[in-house]
């Protein structure tokens, strides 16, 4: 397993995914992008396969860099701010009631990588967002 933190901004981040992937050979299907999303309750962990951006321009970056929208994601809710534009929210500071339930989802997020590297997306798809509905966070 490899973990890239790209050091481009978010905005670019296919620029950073796709020079990695190449150089580890790792096939798109097999490439796992781990992002926010403010569609998502704050806390809330979803696994997908594809699909669109959603907006989310780090995604549209990838997408437009390595040709196909067929990556695993990971996806952390941050929720929406009720009087904040998106683009401030997602720059601005971690409220403080926030950082418990944020802590958990990433720890949350940590596992479902790890079982879509050991068992595979569709798994780690079923049992992530499964349990995320269940307890609803």
């Amino acid at each position: 397993m490899l973990l890239v933190k790209p050091q481009t901004y978010m905005n670019l981040s296919g620029e950073a995914v796709r020079p990695a992937a190449d150089w580890w050979k790792i096939p798109v299907d097999r490439t796992i992008v781990v992002h926010d999303d403010m569609d998502l309750e704050p806390g809330v962990v979803r696994v997908k396969v594809g699909g669109g951006s959603g907006g989310h321009r780090g995604i549209d970056s990838c997408i437009r860099h390595l040709g196909s929208r067929e990556f695993v994601r990971v996806r952390l809710g941050i929720g929406k701010h009720p009087r904040m534009p998106g683009e401030r929210w997602v720059l601005s500071r971690i409220p403080s009631e926030m950082h418990e339930i944020l802590a958990e989802a990433v720890v949350d997020a940590r596992r479902a990588v790890e079982l879509i590297v050991e068992r595979g997306a569709a798994l780690a798809m079923n049992e992530t967002n499964r349990r995320t509905e269940e307890t609803g966070s």
